[in-house]
């Protein structure tokens, strides 16, 4: 049989023998909030979903050439529709009355909406998805509420005059309905502004119809970073400096692969704030076409197989993931995957993106300068910075969901392995400054531990080699960046 692991890796991935693995189970969701949602509603979620509102919501999001990443859930206590978001994850609600008259539509030109309240209800559907869009339940360009909901406006009249809205007339009828205050409010704009930016929207996309004469994409709501910030998500600055690297006072139970300690100089860089996520990966495979080669290795119960057709799409076990899954991180990726992810992240933004060497990833691992020499990624209690081997119920978890470490940095530490761009070799005594590992090797860096392993194999100074065409449900990445992110 090939080497595919060195030996650490490989009891990095038997400790998932000993673990005994169990589903997700969705109840209680009870600091559920969303745009207008009050925190305690729809605190009794089910998963399962209304085929028919999620086609439309798909139909919607197809006028930006988006793919669907949302939870379409049924919710009798909202008035009408609302995004809402927990824990990275993005939900719009609905209520099953008001939403009735258009769940069938398919926008087919024998299935149009033909009834002033059927493109009423389709308004205020594309207004919420204009807000998640537009990233507004983050909010990361920190913009007022009244100027969220004309942005989110503006996105509802691009979208309807894409879906075949016989006049902005038809549609704006929503905007002039008794619901809407005239006046105002502290969170929402007068009226006539309201319908002012609903116009501008519709415009654009008429203007790109005349001038394109066909398919039309769509601008990136908000503004032209829409696109850019979606791809590569918050990277984080880490200033250079020295410091010890492997097996410091702190790591206790060192293998010897981490000695000897010794001194690395960094200059700047950038750090992607999490793992690469799913919906990242989705824009790289989609547009590409990129396919991983070889099986995967996956989890089914208490047995590691090697499986067939196991992409990105998939989960732990080797199944696909709900389309709603886009903050969990990638799997199944292979050292090659990931570079030529990248790659394309590169040409896409104009910004040269790599991924991280191993003194990179320790030192940002470490708290860069402001690190307080922690034996893991923020500190030493794991149980509330990883999902590791105690915790995480035997799988990964979405991003975000444990503390970060002293320079905002999150899953540093467990919940899924990730790749270096070094190959394995041995350390040195020798000071060093920017090493980029060792010269050649046939296995490739990997660190991290995920959340599948003991505690000792999430340490900072941990690190184990695997072949760098090796999937498995325990690989993720992230990326660095030595330019300023505009």
């Amino acid at each position: 049989m090939r080497k595919m692991y060195n030996m650490k890796y490989l009891r990095l991935l038997f400790f998932q023998f000993s673990l005994l693995y169990s589903s997700l189970a969705w109840a209680q969701l009870p600091d559920f909030y969303g745009k207008y949602a009050d925190p305690n509603i729809c605190t009794q979620l089910n998963i399962t979903q209304d085929e028919k509102i999620l086609n439309l919501v798909t139909r919607i999001l197809e006028v930006y050439n988006l793919d669907n990443t949302y939870v379409i859930q049924a919710c009798s206590s909202v008035e009408n529709c609302v995004a809402a978001q927990r824990n990275g994850v993005q939900y719009i609600l609905y209520n099953p009355d008001y939403m009735d008259d258009i769940r069938t539509l398919s926008f087919t030109e024998s299935d149009m909406p033909v009834s002033q309240g059927q493109w009423n209800h389709l308004m205020v559907l594309a207004h919420e998805v204009g807000h998640h869009m537009n990233n507004h339940l983050t909010n990361p360009l920190g913009l007022k509420p009244r100027e969220m909901e004309l942005k989110a406006d503006e996105t509802a009249g691009f979208i309807l005059y894409q879906l075949g809205v016989p006049d902005p007339e038809t549609a704006l009828s929503a905007l002039r309905s008794p619901g809407v205050s005239e006046a105002g409010s502290a969170s929402h704009p007068p009226r006539e502004e309201r319908i002012a930016a609903f116009r501008k929207g519709w415009d654009k996309a008429a203007a790109k119809d005349n001038k394109n004469s066909g398919t039309q994409t769509g601008p990136k709501p908000d503004s032209e970073r829409f696109y850019i910030d979606s791809l590569v998500g918050k990277m984080i600055l880490v200033r250079g400096g020295t410091f010890k690297m492997g097996c410091t006072r702190e790591q206790k139970a060192c293998d010897d692969d981490e000695m000897p300690a010794h001194q690395v100089t960094l200059d700047d860089y950038y750090i992607g704030e999490t793992e690469v996520t799913m919906g990242q990966y989705r824009y790289f495979a989609l547009e590409t076409g990129h396919v991983s080669t070889g099986k995967s290795v996956v989890l089914k119960g208490s047995d590691l197989k090697a499986k067939s057709g196991v992409d990105w799409r998939c989960d732990e076990t080797g199944e696909k993931r709900p389309y709603h899954s886009a903050s969990y991180p990638v799997l199944h990726v292979s050292w090659f995957d990931a570079t030529a992810y990248t790659e394309w992240l590169s040409s896409k933004t104009g910004i040269s993106y790599r991924l991280p060497t191993e003194a990179e990833w320790e030192y940002a691992a470490r708290g860069g300068q402001r690190g307080k020499g922690f034996q893991y990624a923020g500190g030493n209690n794991l149980e509330e910075l990883a999902w590791y081997g105690e915790n995480s119920n035997n799988k990964p978890h979405i991003v975000k969901s444990r503390a970060s470490n002293e320079l905002g940095l999150f899953d540093m530490s467990g919940n899924v392995c990730e790749w270096c761009a070094d190959y394995m070799g041995a350390y040195s005594e020798e000071n060093q400054s920017n090493p980029a590992g060792a010269d050649t090797g046939e296995l490739r860096v990997v660190r991290g531990g995920s959340w599948g392993n003991t505690d000792n194999l999430c340490r900072v100074a941990c690190r184990t080699g695997v072949r760098p065409d090796n999937r498995d449900f325990n690989l993720g990445f992230r990326v660095v960046s030595q330019a300023k992110n505009k």
